[in-house]
C-alpha cells in the first residue's frame, strides 16, 4: 500500500491475559509477585475498540462478531518499555516488526485486500515483569465512521484462498474519494460509488523524467489494471514535480470506482 498504514499500526493494549501473581509469606503478610504475561494464542479472535484507543482487547470465540485476529506472535521490539509512550511507538516500523499477513489470509492476487495489519503489545507493567512478545493482528478495516474498527464473523485464516480476481466482496481497500489526503481504508461494497485502490508501481531509479513522461507511463499502467479488473476509466495519481518524485515511493497509483469493477 503506498499510503502508510502507520495510522493503523497504533497499539491497543492487550489486556486479555493480565498480570498473574502468587502469594508468599513475608512478615505475616502476602506480597503479589508479578510474572510475565503469556503471549496470546495464535488465531485468537479479539474484540477491540478504535485503533487510537489504548483500551483492553477481549478474546472471544471467532463465531462471535469481532474486530481483530492474531495472525502471528513475534518478539517485543528492542527499546519498547511503555506502549502508551507515543515517542517510543513513533520509532517503530510495523513492516519490520510484523510479517506480511497475505500468506496467512491465503491471498495471492495482484489487487490489494482490505484485511489490514496492526499490533498489540503487553502493558507497561507486563513488560516490566518480563513479557517479551508482540501480537500481530489482522483487522478488516475501519467502519464507515472512520474511527471504530469494522466487525467480522469467523476466522480470516485462509479465507481468501482462490479469490484473487477480482476483489473479494467486502474485503477490498476502498475510500469515499480517490485522493490520497482523504484516503481511509474501509469495507468495499460492490456496485457502490466508493473508489478501490487497484495498485501502484514502484518508482524506478533515476531523476524525475518530467511531467509528460511520468503521465504517459502512469496512464498506460493504470489502463492495464482497469482493463484487467474492470471497465470504463480509472483515476491515476503520479508525481508532477521533481520534489514530489523525490518524496514518493511510487511513480503512479491507480483507482477505480467500485461500480466499474467486474463482479
Amino acid at each position: 500500500m503506498r499510503r502508510s498504514q502507520r495510522g493503523l499500526a497504533l497499539v491497543v493494549v492487550l489486556g486479555v491475559l493480565g498480570l498473574t501473581g502468587c502469594s508468599s509469606s513475608t512478615g505475616g503478610g502476602t506480597t503479589p509477585t508479578p510474572t510475565p504475561a503469556p503471549a496470546p494464542a495464535l488465531n485468537a479472535c479479539l474484540q477491540m475498540s478504535s485503533v487510537s484507543d489504548l483500551a483492553q482487547a477481549a478474546a472471544v470465540d471467532c463465531g462471535t462478531p469481532h474486530e481483530g485476529q492474531v495472525y502471528a506472535v513475534v518478539g517485543l521490539p528492542p527499546g519498547l518499555t511503555d506502549p502508551a509512550d507515543r515517542t517510543q511507538l513513533g520509532r517503530l516500523d510495523p513492516n519490520a516488526v510484523c510479517p506480511n499477513l497475505r500468506p496467512w489470509v491465503g491471498y495471492s492476487g495482484a489487487v490489494p485486500l482490505g484485511v489490514l495489519r496492526t499490533w498489540r503489545f503487553p502493558t507497561r507493567e507486563q513488560i516490566a515483569a518480563g513479557a517479551r512478545w508482540t501480537a500481530c493482528v489482522a483487522v478488516v478495516g475501519l467502519a464507515p465512521d472512520h474511527k471504530t474498527l469494522s466487525r467480522t464473523v469467523g476466522s480470516l485464516n485462509g479465507r481468501l484462498t482462490g479469490k484473487a480476481n477480482p476483489l473479494p466482496s467486502l474485503l477490498g481497500r476502498c475510500a469515499q474519494t480517490h485522493t490520497a489526503k482523504a484516503f481511509s481504508p474501509e469495507k468495499c461494497e460492490l456496485g457502490s460509488a466508493q473508489w478501490v485502490w487497484l495498485g501502484e508501481h514502484k518508482k524506478p531509479t533515476g531523476a524525475f523524467p518530467g511531467k509528460a513522461a511520468a503521465k504517459k507511463v502512469a496512464d498506460a499502467g493504470c489502463r492495464a489494471l482497469v482493463t484487467r479488473y474492470g471497465r470504463g476509466g480509472g483515476w491515476v495519481a503520479y508525481p508532477t514535480t521533481a520534489k514530489a518524485w523525490g518524496s514518493s515511493a511510487a511513480d503512479w497509483s491507480c483507482w477505480l470506482q467500485m461500480s466499474q469493477l467486474r463482479s
